[in-house]
């Protein structure tokens, strides 16, 4: 047997010229022809040349031959590529040298070397190839290669466009705060993205999170409704309706989460785990929670200004009737003897008559269009002062606890509305408590308030924040359920058994038409706090002296005449009359026109006459503030007393004020103060002229 095995073609058939062992003689009868290591090479031919992959031989750097395949891919013929070096199918002289790994000698002439690189297409278009050469043994010059040529340009466009597309869904997650999840209940573990980790404040890897961890940033009032959620999750296989819980991030910050997910199972319909997403919708619900309390304060809005423009109009018609009934009264009230028997029957018709004159004030009150009389108030001196009034509202079983500051900052507002307020806070306090014992405590005192604490007012009006005085009203009563909250200040609604349920209306009238704030905390069984909210006016206290009190009728009969003469104009007869024997029974002389038009005439003919005017406001063809400016053109120093039933007057009669406007006077008034009005603005005319 010869020494070199591997020996070929002359060494070998020597040693078998030579005798060679049996084992060369069988080696040499079985080697193939030479017609068969044609044949051989003509199939191999063939297959590179069919080959549906690129084949190539490069031999220094020189393409030896290549198939079809690499034709179709570079564009270029057979005849244009064999023969030529390849840096002409490269962009560049780096991406051409880059390119000779594929001809580094290797140990292993089995081994490949794969390259990704970039070619110049004959019609100039840029083409992604895959290089997959294997080295072969070639003659100089330099190192050869056998090379497949793929073509992978839409590969490659495939895969980068999924790697934008998962890089755009992972950014798209991270902003809207949405983290994708997966729980494998063998182990009970989470595999999370980053995006999860930073929705519970952690960094992504620095916790592991198991069922337990994630449970133990969960409120307890919310474990048992996902624990009930999950339940029906693992019976349907999917998160549906979604899950939305609350957690405690690592800042102690308290989130809602929106969770979503699916639930794989085995063969065996066993659970194996489940996947899906998180989603931080703390602002979402935020933002609705605020659309829906802008929703309410919309809707209350429309519903006090249908209300305001219905009161309205019942309140001018209706204090048109109870001035003259209550006029009408007082007359046959003079007329009348004390001991008569008809004098009871007209004392009761006229409390009766002032009782109505209340409840549709009250009406004007709650649309926040009552007449408001401005004075500074020092509120805790104006609770001082109604004491006796306020513990007597108050059964003797329930104690009264008076916290008052000293030193407030004065207020500006209607004192008789302050200290209504203040009456009906305290009687619905000492019902709730009911006839058990108890305790009621007023107090007041100054608080600076933001704009998330004035949010939670019940009026729709929200002050800017600042500075204010506060009346706050607590009792151990049965407190309120959410029902009750919801429907407190809606108009005639009341929990008693007898009443009209217009206190709290009319409070929330009073507080918005102060600008004001209303606050209210109350749970069933456990009592009930509302604070009353005034912004702050002047810091000095308010002045000692009575404002806004108003002189009584003398009650002797004057003379008629004697006091001057009065122009009144009122488009309602009932009215007028009235005025007219009032006002002539007081030492009035009286001059009665019922419209604008009619008044001018009248006043056009006795200027010098005329010492004041009671003014209708609201009148057909010419209201009263078009009347009162065609007056003052006659007359340029005539006191004029606006009158009115209707309460949304509040912004004409303070722009007349500015025009030399000589007060204003509300209906149903009673004849003593209308008296005392005319008798102020006569004196004061005269006073002007001396």
């Amino acid at each position: 047997m010869g020494a070199d095995k591997s020996g070929t073609g002359p060494d070998r058939e020597a040693s078998c010229r030579s005798g060679g062992d049996a084992q060369g003689i069988a080696w040499h009868a079985n080697a193939p022809s030479a017609a068969a290591l044609r044949d051989r090479e003509a199939r191999v031919s063939s297959l590179f040349r069919a080959a549906p992959v690129g084949l190539g031989l490069i031999v220094g750097r020189t393409m030896q031959d290549v198939n079809e395949a690499v034709c179709k891919i570079t564009g270029y013929s057979r005849e244009e590529l064999v023969g030529s070096t390849t840096r002409f199918l490269y962009e560049s002289q780096e991406a051409f040298e880059a390119a000779g790994v594929l001809y580094e000698p290797k140990g292993d002439p089995l081994e490949r070397t794969v390259h990704v690189t970039r070619w110049v297409r004959k019609d100039g278009r840029m083409i992604d190839v895959e290089l997959c050469a294997a080295r072969v043994e070639a003659r100089d010059p330099g190192r050869g290669a056998t090379v497949a040529v793929t073509d992978i340009t839409e590969q490659k466009r495939a895969h980068d466009a999924l790697r934008a597309s998962q890089a755009l869904l992972s950014e798209t997650q991270s902003i809207a705060r949405i983290g994708s999840w997966e729980l494998d209940y063998a182990t009970g573990r989470f595999t999370w993205t980053d995006a999860c980790y930073r929705i519970y404040g952690f960094e992504p890897g620095e916790v592991v999170p198991t069922t337990e961890w994630v449970e133990s940033r969960v409120p307890p009032e919310d474990l048992a409704l996902i624990r009930e959620h999950l339940t029906g999750v693992l019976e349907s296989g999917e998160f549906r309706p979604p899950l939305e819980h609350r957690i405690v991030r690592r800042d102690g910050a308290v989130r809602w989460l929106h969770v979503t997910g699916v639930v794989q199972r085995s063969a065996a319909n066993e659970p194996v785990r489940s996947m899906g997403t998180m989603q931080d919708v703390t602002d979402l619900k935020t933002s609705e929670a605020q659309r829906l309390e802008l929703e309410r304060r919309l809707l209350h809005a429309q519903k006090l200004e249908s209300l305001g423009v219905l009161a309205g109009g019942i309140a001018h018609d209706f204090n048109n009737l109870l001035l003259a009934i209550l006029g009408n009264l007082e007359l046959a009230q003079l007329q009348c003897a004390a001991g008569s028997p008809c004098r009871a029957n007209i004392d009761r018709s006229a409390q009766a008559a002032r009782r109505a004159a209340e409840l549709t004030r009250q009406m004007l009150d709650y649309s926040g269009r009552s007449r408001v009389v401005t004075s500074r108030i020092d509120l805790s001196e104006l609770v001082r002062e109604n004491a006796h009034l306020l513990r007597s509202a108050v059964p003797r079983i329930v104690s009264l606890d008076l916290r008052l500051a000293q030193h407030l900052p004065r207020i500006s507002g209607d004192t008789a509305q302050v200290q209504q307020v203040v009456m009906n806070l305290l009687t619905n306090a000492s019902e709730a408590v009911g006839e058990g014992p108890g305790t009621v405590s007023l107090e007041t005192g100054v608080m600076d308030c933001d704009t998330a604490t004035l949010q939670r007012s019940r009026a729709v009006e929200v002050p800017p924040a600042g500075r204010f005085v506060y009346l706050d009203v607590k009792d151990t009563g049965c407190g309120m359920d959410g029902e009750t909250l919801r429907r407190l200040f809606d108009p005639f609604f009341t929990t008693k058994t007898f009443g009209r349920g217009l206190g709290m209306s009319s409070i929330l009238g009073i507080v918005r038409a102060h600008k004001g704030a209303i606050l209210i905390e109350s749970s069933v069984g456990q009592g009930t706090s509302v604070r009353v909210l005034f912004p702050c006016g002047d810091t000095t206290a308010a002045s000692d002296a009575s404002e806004g009190q108003v002189p009584r009728a003398s009650p002797t009969e004057p003379e008629r005449g004697q006091r001057g003469t009065v122009l009144v104009v009122d488009d309602e007869e009932i009215v007028r009359t009235v005025c007219v024997r009032m006002l002539e029974r007081q030492g009035w002389s009286v001059l009665a026109a019922s419209s604008g038009p009619e008044a001018l005439a009248i006043l056009g003919g006795n200027r010098e006459r005329v010492s004041c005017v009671l003014l209708d406001l609201s009148m057909p063809e010419m209201d009263g503030i078009a009347t009162f400016r065609e007056m003052r053109k006659l007359v340029s120093d005539l006191p004029v007393l606006l009158s009115s039933g209707f309460g949304g007057e509040q912004e004409a009669v303070t722009s007349l004020e500015g025009e030399g406007l000589a007060g204003f006077i509300q209906k149903p008034y009673s004849f003593g103060v209308l008296d005392a009005e005319l008798r102020r603005v006569a004196r004061d005319r005269s006073e002007r002229s001396a």
